[in-house]
């Protein structure tokens, strides 16, 4: 086995996780705890085999599918699984790196051993790249990038280009061509384009894909085809190199050391790789509950992300803050509409919202006994909204941005007040 070609996890106390083995009960949890990104994408922590509680996919923050309170986040084409089933005896591990943005795979089965290594690429948001060297019996590539569940099989090379859908109708176009994959994904609005591409040689596989998101329209066919070509001329280890130099600097501006208690220090370096793993700095973002993780909240955007996320972004990396309060903003005509829906001026924000600003509250739920309850939340809780303009003045106490301050950050904080003036009971 190649083992020189892969980088080896990191060693250093307080910087990684470690999990053995696949655990039908625990593999959510770890996929989630174990997700990486860049800000434009999120990859789960998944096996690099195929296991049954598995559950490999990519998302990008605040791309959605469907409508109101049915929409969730846009599964994109997945590009971390090997055509490798995992069966008995096989030994699996997997070892995030936080220092460096990095999870490492180790795979033994019947004296046969594979190590692969994945990342985005934060100097490269959109960028996704794999290593993974082994014995021929394990390094079974497969397709670059497999389309979510359930779908036909991907086209091989020459056949025409295939519309195929999910279970959402979501619309997936996929073309085989000069040696790459590539796919079209549509969303409730907006959508993505991924490409990918991949070499093996000598026991040594190297896999890149690249995905460009736009939340508001779907992408041209050929628009990942240059941060694709980009990626593929600077090479991996050029790659590996600026993802160490992007985190170093990321965490020259965040981390916090705590002195006598190990698992604490890596709990605590683990929030603060996801929230920089998720907030993009360029254009809008959208932090959703729970991130790009699991299924619960669909990925929709609460008041948290105003009061928790924000503060965080503002003092670290106030770009990533300003991106923020722009998904705000650009929905300002939305939250006027819901003010003036119940009777009042200014800009009411929804207490739950997805992809255009309105309310995507659910209704009603099923309770723990099985009945059907009415939710309330959306109806009833407006702090929302002062939680909206707290944000934007949080971020204006913190970087004096006075371009914000003259224009969005001027709209958000009067149109809130307006709301207020006009809701308040004497």
């Amino acid at each position: 086995m190649s083992d020189e070609a892969i980088p080896e996890p990191a060693r250093e106390p307080g910087w990684s996780l470690h999990v053995a083995g696949l655990h039908r009960e625990r593999e959510a949890a770890v996929a989630a705890a174990f997700e990486f990104g860049d800000g434009r994408v999120g990859v789960a922590g998944s096996p690099i085999v195929e296991h049954p509680a598995a559950m490999p996919g990519v998302k990008a923050p605040g791309l959605f599918h469907g409508d109101g309170a049915d929409s969730e986040l846009l599964p994109l084409p997945d590009c971390g699984t090997l055509e490798l089933e995992h069966r008995d005896g096989m030994q699996v591990e997997r070892t995030l790196d936080l220092r460096a943005g990095l999870l490492h795979h180790r795979v033994r089965d019947d004296g046969s051993e594979l190590s692969a290594v994945i990342f985005c690429s934060l100097a490269r948001p959109g960028t996704v790249v794999m290593r993974a060297a082994g014995d021929r019996d394990l390094l079974r590539p497969g397709a670059p990038l497999r389309l979510p569940t359930p779908v036909t099989d991907v086209p091989r090379r020459g056949s025409p280009l295939l519309r195929e859908s999910s279970s959402a109708d979501t619309d997936y176009l996929v073309d085989e061509g000069d040696g790459s994959l590539r796919v079209r994904v549509r969303g409730t609005p907006g959508g993505a384009v991924a490409a990918a591409r991949q070499s093996c040689d000598g026991g040594v596989l190297d896999r890149l894909a690249a995905y460009v998101v736009d939340t508001r329209r779907l992408p041209a066919a050929w628009g990942a085809r240059g941060l694709l070509e980009e990626a593929e001329r600077v090479g991996f280890d050029r790659l590996l190199s600026e993802q160490r130099d992007a985190w170093r600097r990321r965490w020259e501006s965040c981390d916090i050391v705590l002195d006598g208690d190990r698992d604490l220090q890596v709990a605590l370096r683990l929030a603060m790789f996801h929230l920089v793993s998720l907030i993009g700095s360029s254009g809008e973002a959208a932090v959703g509950a729970r991130g790009t993780t699991g299924e619960a909240y669909r990925g929709h955007v609460f008041w948290d992300a105003d009061v928790f996320v924000l503060p965080f972004a503002a003092a670290t990396y106030p770009a990533a803050a300003r991106a923020m309060l722009r998904y705000r903003a650009r929905r300002l005509a939305v939250a006027r509409a819901y003010a003036a829906e119940h009777g009042h001026a200014g800009a009411r924000f929804p207490w739950e919202s997805a992809a255009t600003g309105e309310d995507v509250t659910p209704r009603t739920m099923i309770d723990h006994r099985g009945e059907q309850v009415e939710v309330l939340t959306g109806a009833l809780e407006e702090h929302v909204t002062a939680d909206v303009a707290w944000s934007a003045e949080h971020y204006l106490a913190w970087t004096g941005d006075d371009e914000f301050a003259r224009g969005d950050g001027m709209a958000l904080l009067v149109e809130t007040a307006r709301y207020w003036h006009s809701r308040v009971e004497r």
